[in-house]
């Protein structure tokens, strides 16, 4: 026996509507389940009580836009690690900024480390 197939909705927005409450910075195109990038459709359906799946590690559809920085959680001599949260799921990551232009000595000092 087949199963009925869920039905999506997509509405478009107003004319009065701004096109930044639908279309992140990095040129994902969302409103409520269904989010569409340059590369693909993603359906993001949510779970019971509202949680979205888990991002997997290998997901390219994530994107520096799509986070929220909450705090910096570390420091370092050549940048630091930020608490972020994904702003579709919710799913919280430890990001790590290098700073590119550092010293000479601290170049030489991470690159001793590895």
């Amino acid at each position: 026996m087949a199963t009925p197939r869920k039905q999506i909705k997509l509405t478009l927005p107003s004319h009065e509507t701004t096109i930044g409450k639908f279309l992140t910075h990095s040129g994902t195109f969302t409103d409520g389940d269904l989010r569409v990038n340059k590369d693909a459709l993603r359906i993001v359906s949510r779970r019971e009580g509202g949680e979205a799946p888990p991002i997997e590690p290998l997901d390219s559809q994530l994107s520096l836009d799509d986070l929220d920085v909450i705090k910096v959680i570390g420091k370092g001599s050549s940048g630091n690690v930020q608490l972020v949260r994904h702003k579709f799921t919710g799913q919280f990551f430890a990001l790590k900024v290098i700073q590119l232009n550092i010293d000479e000595s601290i170049h030489t000092q991470i690159a001793t480390v590895s």
